[in-house]
Parts: structure tokens; sequence; C-alpha cells
């Protein structure tokens, strides 16, 4: 296949870290991701793009931080019956104005558990671990060159900033589905088959952590 899934997603929460930091607001605003079309094999989840957003925290930064690339992973089979979901955002704060600590970049690490770790009950259980995405911020020293950003970043980046979890609420989440739209350059048909064939592989993934005798009742 080939083409894209695209949507927009908001996620808004708090950020752990030193007082008074400790329970600021943290947002990832509007972010634009585009999925690879083609289907994994094995193990992998979907590829994409984090290709457009912003992100808030007060107390690192005055003001919104745009996003200047991020990468994404969606159901990446991690055991026979768990997944995770995995952000990587490099951002940026507006000219002139920094980040905590100095310098003008931050790097955003996240992931969604989907294991059915957090206790609760079918279907909650599902909604929380699949709306839930753990934070981490770290700050980029130097620059880097746009058009080759995470080859030049870290694959285990030093000590963070600070950490936070920011959720998907119930009115952002009918947003992001009215948002859901397939694009291919051999046309609708090929688009909606697209868009079908990804729906399937994220129904099944989520069905071999949900269903089954190893789901709690």
């Amino acid at each position: 296949m080939s083409g894209s899934i695209c949507f927009t997603e908001t996620l808004r929460g708090q950020l752990a870290a030193p007082q008074p930091a400790a329970g600021t607001v943290l947002a990832l605003m509007d972010l634009q991701v585009a999925l690879d079309a083609a289907l994994p094999r094995g193990m992998a989840g979907v590829q994409g793009r984090i290709i457009q957003g912003c992100l808030q925290a007060s107390w690192l930064c005055p003001q919104a931080l745009t996003v200047l690339e991020g990468r994404v992973e969606i159901l990446r089979q991690t055991a026979a019956n768990s997944c995770e979901m995995r952000y990587d955002l490099l951002c940026a704060a507006p000219p002139g104005v920094a980040v905590f600590g100095g310098g003008s970049l931050l790097r955003v690490l996240g992931v969604k558990d989907v294991s059915h770790h957090s206790g609760y009950r079918w279907p909650r259980a599902l909604w929380v671990e699949t709306t839930r995405l753990r934070l981490d911020l770290y700050a980029v020293a130097g620059a880097v060159v746009p058009a080759d950003i995470f080859k030049q970043l870290p694959a285990s980046p030093a000590q963070p900033l600070a950490s936070g979890v920011v959720r998907i609420h119930g009115a952002g989440f009918v947003r992001q589905l009215l948002s859901l739209r397939s694009h291919s350059p051999q046309g609708r048909w090929q688009a909606l088959r697209n868009l079908l064939g990804f729906l399937r592989f994220f129904v099944a993934r989520l069905a071999r952590v949900y269903g089954g005798t190893h789901a709690r009742a």
C-alpha cells in the first residue's frame, strides 16, 4: 500500500517537576500525525511523522514551543499481550525565548503503555491506556540541522528536565476521530482500502491485549 493515514491529536495534563512547577500545565496541542499506510510486519508498529503542532509547559518556557519534527510508532508489540505507542518530538522556543536552563530546543519522549496494566476492567482499561501518554522532556544543547534532526540526537538522553502525563479527553477524542483521513496517490478507492487496513491492524493489536483469557474480567 502507498499513502498515509492522517489525524490531529491534542493531549493535556500536568508536569511532574520540582516545586513550585509540579502540577503546572503540560499540553501537546494540535499534533498533525501522518502514519505510513504500509502495514508493519512482525512485532513492529505503524510508523509515522508528526509534521506540525506545539507544546505548552509554562515552567519550562513562557511561550508555546513549536514542533520542528516528530516521529511516532503506533502499537509496537513488546510481548505476546502488550504494546506501546512511542512519540519522539523536537520542539523549538520562539526566537529570543529560552527554555529552562538555557537554549532554545526541547526534546520530548513519550510512551503509551498498552498492556492492560492499569487495573481497570474492560473497556475502561483500553480507554485509559490508549489515551494516556507519559512524557520525559530533555534540554537539547546547541543547534540541529532540520533536514537530519534525529540522527544528531542521542539515542539515550541524559536526565530529563521534567516529566509528566498528558491525556486525550472526550471532546478531543471526538475531534481526533473527525479529523481522520486517508490519502493515496492511487486514488480514493486505495485511500479507503488503506484506512480499512489500518483500522483492522489497530483492532487486531488491541484484541491481543484486551481479549482472550489473559484479559482481566
